[in-house]
């Protein structure tokens, strides 16, 4: 049994979030970035961290419904984003956002 959300950092002030269909662990892209204060939730900004959270969810699964994929969600801080980017990883994401993190790229 696998989660449809997966590891939410931890009072993040912006949040990277990725996605593979449900079928395979493969396919991963970049959906979006998400600032706090960025998104609303419910008709207000999302300025605290557990409304942002909750409104970074809200917005996966919107994607989910618009986009008819049946998505599992991963989270990203800006720490992992780097460490992505160091190990190799983020070779396997289609679309990372490598552009945000050009200090980094070697």
């Amino acid at each position: 049994m696998s989660t449809v959300y997966s590891n939410y950092p931890y009072r993040a002030n912006e949040v990277w979030v990725m996605g593979h269909p449900d079928e395979s662990n493969k396919g991963w892209k970049f959906l979006f970035k998400a600032e706090i204060g960025e998104l609303e939730y419910y008709g207000e900004r999302a300025w605290n961290p557990t409304m942002h959270e909750r409104a970074v969810k809200k917005k996966c699964r919107e994607i989910r419904k618009q986009s008819g994929i049946n998505y599992h969600f991963e989270f990203c801080d800006k720490w992992e984003m780097r460490r992505y980017i160091d190990n190799g990883r983020a070779n396997f994401y289609s679309n990372f956002p490598i552009e945000d993190f050009a200090e980094c790229a070697k």
